[in-house]
């Protein structure tokens, strides 16, 4: 009889797909010999994730030599360059090539927003931008245009229904 008074024999399940997938490699999160992060996709993401956000950022940042303001701005041949610079710093393996490539772009694309965001707010050119690039960021988001753009979206976003948060 079984500890717990179970005397059923306990149910052995082969392995699925998705339980394999839970389980990393043995060299995830380990530099291989080109002292590249062995990294796998995880949901919306990557794992390890604290090392990739800075080899992520440095990837994209490295290749801003214009004044791009949104990612959809940003040439296809640079986007790539970027995911290239990225491949010198990261390395996985090629099953996993398209949703690592999706993932990256979609990160990249919400943390260019983030970034440009942080310095207009603070009125600090970070390392990565030029001057002469910096000077025509400030132009645009000096116009009224943009002004005006911001007002608007502020105003559509203040009459919409706040969303509950966690701590309601």
């Amino acid at each position: 009889m079984a500890i717990g008074g179970n005397s059923r024999p306990q149910a052995t399940r082969p392995s699925t797909q998705a339980s394999a997938q839970r389980q990393n490699p043995p060299n995830v999160g380990k530099y291989d010999e080109l002292q590249r992060l062995s990294i796998i996709p995880n949901g919306l993401g990557f794992y390890p994730s604290i090392q990739l956000v800075k080899a992520m950022v440095q990837s994209m940042c490295s290749c801003y030599d214009e004044p791009w303001r949104y990612w959809k701005d940003v040439p296809l041949n640079i986007r790539e360059r970027m995911f290239a610079d990225f491949k010198m710093k990261c390395t996985w393996s090629l099953e996993h090539e398209n949703k690592i490539r999706e993932i990256f772009f979609r990160k990249c694309s919400r943390r260019l927003s983030d970034l440009l965001w942080y310095a207009r707010k603070h009125d600090q050119r970070p390392s990565w931008i030029s001057e002469d690039i910096w000077k025509t960021l400030n132009e645009h988001w000096t116009s009224q245009k943009f002004k005006k753009n911001i007002v608007k979206k502020e105003t559509q976003t203040s009459v919409l229904p706040r969303s509950p948060q966690p701590s309601d």
